[in-house]
């Protein structure tokens, strides 16, 4: 066994050149394949990351305005919600767990005669329970702040860059709307955060009255401990605001509702559908390197016509033959394969060291072991597939007609 792998690698070598033609396009075909999935796969990750500081059952409920005639609107009333709307979906739907306005508005904020333009968010004690939010140093509002509708506030990294420089805003007081409000805490940069720099949090009571007289708002979001029952919330949540707001329950105009498991699930669909598209590109590619090695080790039985012939002619038996040509093609394609996966891996690497771990929509792109191995287990079939046609040919020929077509 050991002198037949030798005298296939020595035949090899011998023909350099045509084995290396033959490799050419089943490494470029497996270098496709590795590279597409890989960015692929960390784009796929990169996304799916900007979902964890969401809870799984979360769902948010935006506010229009009417594009049908009800008993109670006319079309082109503008929908807006109110603390104790919310307050009864909640009272009346117990699939709802916690419930939360996301007020947003943009405000100056000035601290020693330095000032900027920043988001605030007013936010209830139940949004805590729905969106993660972390901070880098001092801590976030916690039960008293809602409370006692304390002038608090947590900031945002680039509110630290633009106001404190190097000075440490934990304890300081910020100006906003002409009321001083203590920084308490410093937002950590997460991948949703990146949205959240500029931004400051607020107790929404405190929002309420020191920031904007209005109680209404156009946004919240509640959170479902069962996400089977999602798509049942939201039915009964759509019933019970067109009660309250006064609108036709099937204007998908006065109000918008949007979970995460939907946006996760329309971002599988997009990225299965992506996936295909490089397994088709890879395997397509690949498939024509396979061809053009078996066109080339066709063309190499015939040249070896005569070769063939003295094997046959000192006692080599057709089987032996159907598996030198078969071993051949096999050697050819697994070493194409093999570099092929190390050179995608290598651009994968270097792809990677471009992305930073906090990255917003991509994370670096890393060898994916599903399509390693399915490649691999391509490639010794079509191998096999791709030398049967020159080794039957070859073990077909007989010594004599062999040795008189050479001649």
């Amino acid at each position: 066994m050991v002198d037949f792998w030798r005298e296939i690698f020595d035949y090899l070598q011998r023909r350099l050149g045509q084995s290396v033609a033959s490799c050419i396009g089943i490494i470029w075909g497996i270098f496709i394949m590795i590279v597409l999935v890989g960015v692929g796969t960390g784009f796929e990750y990169g996304i799916y990351r900007l979902f964890e500081d969401f809870s799984k059952g979360c769902t948010y409920v935006y506010a229009g305005e009417t594009s049908k005639v009800s008993s109670k609107s006319s079309i082109g009333k503008q929908i807006s919600f109110k603390e104790e709307d919310i307050a009864v979906l909640k009272k009346t739907t117990d699939a709802i767990t916690a419930i939360s306005p996301e007020i947003s508005q943009w405000f100056k904020i000035k601290y020693k005669g330095k000032e900027g333009d920043f988001e605030l968010k007013g936010i209830s004690e139940d949004y805590l329970k729905i969106k993660k939010i972390n901070v880098s140093s001092g801590r976030f509002l916690n039960k008293l702040d809602f409370d006692e509708s304390r002038k608090t506030v947590v900031i945002g990294k680039n509110v630290v860059d633009v106001l404190f420089k190097n000075e440490d805003p934990i304890g300081r007081s910020v100006e906003i709307n002409g009321s001083f409000f203590s920084v308490v805490g410093i937002l950590k940069n997460t991948q949703m955060g990146y949205a959240d720099e500029r931004a400051c949090y607020l107790p929404l009571s405190t929002f309420n009255v020191a920031i904007t007289d209005s109680e209404e708002f156009k946004v919240f979001l509640y959170d479902v401990e069962n996400q089977k029952k999602s798509k049942e919330v939201e039915e009964i949540v759509r019933n019970k605001l067109s009660q309250i707001c006064g609108f036709d329950k099937t204007d998908d105009r006065a109000i918008y509702i949007s979970s995460i498991d939907q946006q996760v699930g329309m971002f599988t669909s997009f990225f299965d559908a992506i996936k295909y598209f490089m397994w088709f590109v890879g395997i397509s590619t690949l498939v024509g390197g396979i061809i053009g090695v078996g066109n080339i080790m066709n063309a190499t039985v015939r040249e070896r016509t005569r070769e063939i012939g003295i094997r046959k002619a000192i006692g080599a038996k057709s089987m032996d033959i159907k598996k030198m040509i078969i071993a051949e093609t096999l050697t050819i394609t697994f070493i194409s394969g093999v570099v092929g996966i190390l050179l995608g891996w290598l651009v994968l690497l270097l792809i990677g060291c471009f992305i930073s771990d906090d990255s917003l929509i991509m994370t670096k792109p890393h060898l994916d072991v599903v399509t390693t191995i399915f490649s691999m287990i391509v490639l010794i079939v079509s191998g096999v597939l791709a030398g049967l046609k020159p080794a039957s040919y070859a073990a077909s020929l007989q010594p004599i007609e062999a040795l008189r077509r050479e001649d």
